[in-house]
Formats: structure tokens, C-alpha cells, sequence
């Protein structure tokens, strides 16, 4: 009898909606017998997905994984299936590419009218602090000179995120996610409306943002003093 797969599927890890054990034992009940998780431009859920693998002696689980990339008019979607994913030297690959769309979001950003990049920190890598079942995040603050106004601003934010193959309506909130572009700061201002809070409502409780705020020279009067998370 022939066997049922599902080669893509994507999980908690990067922007599904089940954990990778959920997500196999989904695939199983549904009469699924081979399967390849596919996480965007990540591997981290394969660990768990192997465990609850080996919970299903008729089940395979190949590892795989979907990479993007930057094409003239648009972007590749790229399903890798029989990885390694162990390999020392894939794993240093994907630590770049995550690293290279922080690039690609502030060649974004630059790029929009209204928009100039002045400054850039450096690239700190933090552990998740709501949701900690996720990977470290990569962290980047900019200093902008805009023209555009709070609600605007954020709104080229968002088209970046998209642009980069972020769906804020997938997963859960304050999951994994490919990329995360917010306003922190706006010329010292406070501003609460729908959606859009500032100082950004949680930078008081991130002291790796003010830090990274500090060294791009955010005046000191814009920056929050720290709170315990």
C-alpha cells in the first residue's frame, strides 16, 4: 500500500502554528507516514520532531528545512530534504543568512522615501524571554532620520516584515518569527494608540536595547530607565 507524505511543513519554530511533536502527531493520525518539517531558514525544531518520531515505528521524519533568497522582481523559496543538519559548517551558514536579513531589513528600510539610515549597533544575540521554547534571536538597533510620522514609520516596518516572509497572523504571539522590525523611539516623544506604543511598551524590561540604544546615541533623556522583565 502506498505511503501518504507531507515534505513541507512548517512549526512553532519558525512561523507555523503547532509545535513540531504536534505537527507529527497530526501527520500520524492523518494517515501520514512520511514527513519532512521545513522550517524557514531554521533547524531547531528537528530535535523534537525526531523524539516524537521514534514514537511511531511505521513513521519517517526526513530532516529538511526552506531557505529564501533575493532574486531581481521578487524571492526564492528554496525545500532542502535529507539535510545534515548537524553539520558544524550548514549550521554556521545558517547563522549568516539569519545575520544577512538583518541586512536585507535595513537595506529595506533605507530604501523608502522619508527614510535615511544614520546609525547602526551591533548585532547581539539574546535568548526569548516570553515564549522561551524558540530559538535566540539575533538583535540590531537603527538610528533613522525620517520624514514620515510615527504611524507611518511603522508601517514601512511592516512592509519590510512582509517583504521578508513575515506573517504576523501566523503562530503564536511573541513566537518565533523570521523577522521582527519595530519602532522603539521617536524624537523623544510618547505616543499610546492602537497598535503602535512609544517607547516601545516592553523596552524598559529589554536591557539589551537600551544598551544597544546607548551606543548608537540615543540622548539619554529618550531612554527608558530599566525595569525588571
Amino acid at each position: 500500500m502506498p505511503s501518504i507524505a507531507d515534505l513541507h511543513l512548517h512549526s512553532t519554530i519558525s512561523d507555523g502554528r503547532l509545535t513540531p511533536t504536534a505537527l507529527v502527531d497530526l501527520a500520524y493520525a492523518n494517515g501520514v507516514r512520511i514527513m519532512s518539517l521545513t522550517d524557514h531558514d531554521i533547524v531547531d525544531g528537528l530535535p523534537e520532531a525526531f523524539e516524537a518520531a521514534a514514537r511511531y515505528a511505521d513513521f519517517t521524519l526526513v530532516p529538511g528545512i526552506e531557505m529564501s533568497t533575493d532574486v531581481e522582481g521578487g524571492e526564492v523559496h528554496i525545500l532542502g530534504h535529507f539535510i545534515d543538519w548537524e553539520d558544524a559548517a550548514f549550521r554556521r551558514q545558517l547563522t549568516a543568512l539569519q545575520e544577512s536579513r538583518l541586512g536585507r531589513a535595513r537595506m529595506g528600510l533605507a530604501a523608502r522615501e522619508g527614510i535615511r539610515l544614520a546609525a547602526c549597533s551591533s548585532v547581539v544575540e539574546t535568548a526569548p524571554v516570553d515564549v522561551v521554547e524558540q530559538p535566540d534571536f539575533l538583535n540590531q538597533v537603527l538610528a533613522l532620520e525620517t520624514t514620515l510620522e510615527p504611524r507611518a514609520l511603522l508601517d514601512a516596518c511592516l512592509a519590510v516584515e512582509r517583504e521578508l516572509g513575515r506573517d504576523r497572523a501566523a503562530g503564536p504571539r511573541r513566537g518565533p518569527r523570521t523577522i521582527d522590525v519595530d519602532v522603539l523611539l521617536f524624537d523623544g516623544s510618547a505616543l499610546d494608540e492602537p497598535g503602535l506604543t512609544i517607547p516601545h511598551a516592553r523596552l524598559a524590561q529589554r536591557p539589551f536595547f537600551l544598551a544597544l540604544l546607548r551606543e548608537i546615541g540615543a540622548p539619554a533623556g529618550w531612554i527608558p530607565v530599566a525595569e525588571a522583565g
